[in-house]
């Protein structure tokens, strides 16, 4: 099983949404985060003084079996470049195990089915 990690643009949420909820894809989970910018070199004293800097950035996650991971992948650059700085992240990791609360499935099984299968 892998978890999807993808660090996006806050103003390519709606795109994001639209396309995740066009291939059907379930329990996918998205926060509002904030990207700490490392400070900008200043050529008189060496680091800027606005340290405090930041950006608005989405945190989507979705675990998957594994089949799906480069059809995610792809979904999310498409709907969030914009071929600027800053576009974002993706992340693929592994996943020991997951457990449904409600039914006591485990691994695969506790995901469901594939999205293409809806």
């Amino acid at each position: 099983m892998k978890q999807i990690i993808a660090y996006v643009r806050a103003d390519m949420v709606d795109n994001l949404a639209r396309a995740v909820h066009h291939e059907h894809f379930r329990h996918v989970s998205v926060f509002a985060v904030c990207d700490l910018e490392a400070p900008a070199k200043d050529s008189r004293s060496g680091l800027n003084p606005h340290i405090g800097r930041y950006s608005q950035m989405i945190k989507m996650e979705y675990v998957c079996a594994g089949e799906e991971v480069e059809e995610v992948v792809a979904l999310v650059r498409a709907a969030c470049y914009t071929g600027n700085r800053g576009d974002g992240l993706i992340v693929v990791t592994d996943v020991c195990d997951c457990v449904s609360v409600r039914t006591g499935k485990r691994g695969p099984e506790a995901l469901g089915p594939p999205a293409a299968e809806h």
